[in-house]
């Protein structure tokens, strides 16, 4: 079995004793010479690990990141790496949206909000007709006037709710 821990402190060494400076360079080179004498088949496991490594990176499905993309060099390889590059776009997107609704939904309120001040009334005629009437101030009047679409909506089914409830009161 693969000691993991040793594979890894092979290879943090082995990229020291490649691309240190002169003096790490040399200690590395060292240093892996001696891991290599002490265990004659970690310089196989290592080469087998990182078969494994590529393999895995190679076979991931397009579209999926891999958990640890391979380095080259210092730059990264040009890779998909999914939704992260747009993460905040995404989320800038979202929280956008659920305020335009909120926003949307307050504004509409507003309408709602009106037709309290709007009562109805039911008396009889002096023919003895029952008249269901609303009553309407001039202020909430010029008011229902500079509502827009959405909020005008709102006040009509709040009438028609309050209407409503008016007829089921008088039909029992």
């Amino acid at each position: 079995m693969a000691d993991y821990k040793l594979i890894i402190k092979y290879i943090k060494v082995r990229a020291l004793a490649e691309k240190g400076s002169p003096g790490e360079r040399d200690n590395a080179a060292r240093m892996l010479r001696k891991l290599e004498l002490e265990h004659p088949t970690l310089k196989n496991q290592v080469a087998s690990f990182e078969r494994k490594k590529n393999q895995a990176y190679d076979n991931t499905p397009s579209g999926v990141t891999p958990k640890y993309p391979r380095k080259q060099g210092t730059v990264w390889p040009n890779i998909n790496l999914g939704n992260w590059e747009n993460i905040f776009q995404y989320a800038q997107t979202a929280v956008h949206t659920a305020y335009g609704v909120a926003e949307a939904y307050a504004k509409a309120q507003r309408g709602a909000a009106l037709g309290e001040y709007i009562t109805v009334n039911t008396k009889l005629s002096k023919q003895g007709d029952i008249l269901l009437t609303f009553n309407i101030s001039p202020g909430t009047y010029k008011e229902m006037l500079e509502l827009d679409e959405a909020q005008k909506a709102m006040l009509k089914r709040e009438l028609q709710l309050s209407l409503h409830d008016e007829l089921t009161r008088l039909l029992g």
